[in-house]
C-alpha cells in the first residue's frame, strides 16, 4: 500500500507540472490566436506573408525540435538561457498559437459575410465588427476543434522530459526504472485518461452552453 502511495505522491508532482504547462499553454496561446486571425481578416499582404512563415516553421517542424532550439539551442547561438519553464512556456505556446490562428480564422471565415455588411451598415468599424459581431460566432463554432488541441497540448506534456523537466510519464518512468514494475505505468496511464475526460466534458458542456447563442 505504502507503494502505491508513493507512485501517487510522486505522479501528482508530475501533473502539477504537466498542468501547469497546459495553462500556460492553453491561456497563453488563445489570445494571441484570436489577434493573428483577426488581423489576417484585414488582408494586409505583407502582414499576412509573415503570419503565414511564422505558421509554417511552428506547424512544419516538430515541437521537440523547437522545445531544443529554445532551451539548448538559444545558449548556443545567442548566449541566452532560459530556465526550463520559461523555455517550455515560449515553445508551447509559439507552437498552439499557430494552430488556434487557423483553427479560429476557418471559424471567422464560416461566419456569413454578410453580417460584415450588415455592421458596416449600422456604422461599426472593423474592429467593432469582429469583437461583438463575428468573432463570437466564430469561437462557438470553433470550440470542437479547440477542444482536441487543448487534449492534444496534454498529450504533448511528455516532451517536457527532455529538458529535465518532471512531468506526470518522466515521474512514472523513475519507478519503471528502479523497480522493474509496469504498476506506474498503469496509473499514469489513469492519470491522463481523467484528465483528458475532465477536458473533454469541460468543453462539452461550454460548447452545449453557448450554441443556444
Amino acid at each position: 500500500m505504502e507503494y502505491f502511495i508513493n507512485i501517487n505522491l510522486y505522479l501528482i508532482q508530475g501533473a502539477i507540472t504537466s498542468l501547469g504547462i497546459w495553462f500556460i499553454t492553453f491561456f497563453g496561446s488563445l489570445p494571441l490566436a484570436v489577434m493573428l486571425a483577426m488581423v489576417k481578416k484585414l488582408n494586409n499582404k505583407p502582414i499576412n506573408f509573415l503570419i503565414n512563415i511564422y505558421s509554417i516553421l511552428m506547424r512544419g517542424t516538430p515541437l521537440l525540435f523547437q522545445l531544443f532550439f529554445f532551451y539548448y539551442g538559444l545558449p548556443v547561438i545567442f548566449g541566452i538561457r532560459l530556465e526550463p519553464w520559461i523555455a517550455a512556456g515560449i515553445t508551447f505556446i509559439l507552437n498552439w498559437t499557430a494552430y488556434l490562428t487557423e483553427i479560429i480564422k476557418a471559424g471567422i471565415d464560416s461566419v456569413d459575410q454578410g453580417q460584415f455588411q450588415a455592421a458596416q451598415v449600422l456604422g461599426f468599424n472593423f474592429w467593432q465588427t469582429m469583437w461583438k459581431v463575428i468573432l463570437p460566432q466564430a469561437i462557438v463554432r470553433s470550440l470542437p476543434a479547440i477542444s482536441n488541441q487543448a487534449v492534444e497540448i496534454l498529450y504533448a506534456t511528455p516532451l517536457l522530459s527532455s529538458i529535465g523537466m518532471e512531468d506526470i510519464l518522466k515521474n512514472a518512468k523513475s519507478f519503471l526504472s528502479r523497480d522493474l514494475r509496469l504498476d506506474s505505468f498503469v496509473i499514469a496511464a489513469i492519470y491522463y485518461l481523467i484528465l483528458n475526460g475532465l477536458l473533454i466534458w469541460f468543453f462539452k458542456k461550454l460548447e452545449k452552453k453557448l450554441s443556444k447563442y
